[in-house]
């Protein structure tokens, strides 16, 4: 049941690909169709390339509190799918890749913050400041050294 039904979506995403591909290279022309597909498999193999310093970033967002776990997870699963579509040629592939790795790098690049996130786990505060900060929130510590 589900093979048959997965054919059956395959089948129809190569006719839909193929009818995009047709249309766009009548209007725009075989060498516009050419540089579309080569533009955005580079685009797609930069995007693959670069996807340990994309996860990188996600995980330096997620140490700030300023996203969820869950939220960079599916930002990066995202942004690969849509590397692995904009590398696959056709139209199709091409703007679906193009949506995939926008919207990976909106959630995890452009997340709204809450105020009890903007706080994060440590405040920092100033010289100036010092007079000011309540006493629960200092830790004194002690450090001794072992020279006699």
């Amino acid at each position: 049941m589900y093979r048959a039904l997965s054919v059956l979506v395959f089948l129809i995403y190569l006719l839909c690909e193929t009818f995009a591909t047709v249309i766009f290279a009548n209007e725009i022309g075989i060498f516009g169709l050419l540089l579309e597909i080569v533009v955005t498999f580079i685009l797609g193999a930069s995007v693959m390339f670069n996807f340990r310093g994309i996860v990188t970033y996600s995980f330096e967002v997620l140490r700030s509190g300023k996203i969820a776990s869950s939220d960079v997870t599916f930002a990066s699963l995202l942004q690969l799918m849509g590397a692995i579509a904009l590398i696959t040629p056709g139209v199709v592939s091409d703007v679906a890749g193009l949506v995939l790795v926008g919207i990976g790098f909106v959630k995890v690049g452009f997340k709204a913050q809450t105020r009890s996130q903007s706080a994060g786990l440590y405040q920092t505060y100033d010289r100036e400041d010092y007079n000011s900060v309540p006493d629960e929130n200092i830790i004194d510590i002690e450090a001794m050294s072992k020279r006699k």
